[in-house]
């Protein structure tokens, strides 16, 4: 099976290209195949599976209504050129923010209910694949919750919690948080969606499937916070106060992010990953 990866040099997609050793489609060079998704024409003949890593991204919001209306033109150009061209299998990484609030015990089964203009433009975006998947054009949604990582090159998202935290105490010797700090999340490493992309593509799968990739470690943010700080500490012996608004309540939120379909174990460690991404920025070696 050839795979094919669109959006190789963010965080998950070049996790997954390494992982599928997939070929790399891109507005520009260095690419495989030149594909942009603003193009009304580009080529994915001899495709045989398809990775959509390149979908809207809270940066994008600035222009709120461009953002939608992006999502929407390149979600059915790419379909309709996918179809086209002959691929049969479709995976788009979508976001656990298509549940809403992410409180309670969350699954594949919970309804959607996105409310923040990032999360309607990612269903948006599944709603039209749905529309287009068959038995000949098979469609995979991921839903990851807090993606951890070491950032590739020219890594733009320094403003979610797995990176901002590890930089402000390197660069502010401190963590400031923006709330209390004690919503839930499930921190999944990028290698861990790959992984699971992997097995969907090795077996016999419907037309239609959603899936909640899992990591090792759910926590709250405010924990997070204090195990990158922990983590600073260690390596420069110099001390990092983790700084949170008080919050009306003492208990974190109830959320267990879970998934009713088989999927391979979490094996990425998110200590590990803190430790070396400190130990870069600490370098000075930025992506």
């Amino acid at each position: 099976m050839t795979a094919a990866v669109l959006g190789a040099h963010g965080l998950l997609g070049s996790a997954i290209a390494r992982r599928l050793d997939a070929l790399v489609l891109g507005r520009r060079a260095p690419a495989d195949r030149i594909v942009d998704l603003a193009s009304p024409k580009f080529d994915l003949s001899g495709i045989d599976a398809l990775i959509h890593a390149a979908g809207v991204i809270d940066e994008d919001f600035s222009d709120p209504l461009r953002a939608l209306r992006h999502a929407i033109d390149s979600t059915n150009t790419l379909v309709a050129t996918a179809r086209a061209d002959g691929v049969k299998r479709l995976c788009y990484i979508s976001s656990a923010h298509i549940y809403g609030v992410l409180r309670g015990q969350i699954d594949e089964t919970s309804p959607p209910d996105p409310r923040s203009d990032y999360a309607i433009a990612h269903f948006v975006t599944e709603q039209i694949l749905r529309r287009a998947a068959s038995d000949d054009f098979r469609v995979l949604i991921f839903r990851p919750c807090a993606v951890f990582g070491l950032p590739p090159e020219n890594f733009r998202r320094w403003s979610l919690v797995p990176f901002d935290f590890p930089r402000q105490a390197v660069e502010k010797g401190r963590i400031e948080l923006k709330s209390h700090g004690l919503q839930r999340r499930n921190f999944v490493g990028a290698g861990d969606v790959a992984r699971v992309i992997e097995a969907w593509l090795a077996r016999d799968v419907p037309a239609f499937e959603r899936i909640n990739p899992i990591g090792k470690r759910t926590g709250t943010i405010l924990a997070f916070a204090r195990t990158c700080a922990r983590e600073y500490e260690a390596l420069t012996g110099r001390p990092c106060p983790v700084i949170a608004p008080s919050a009306d309540h003492t208990a974190p939120d109830d959320f267990v992010y879970t998934t009713t379909l088989d999927q391979p174990a979490p094996a990425d460690d998110l200590g590990a990953t803190i430790r070396a991404l400190l130990a870069l920025l600490l370098e000075g070696r930025t992506p």
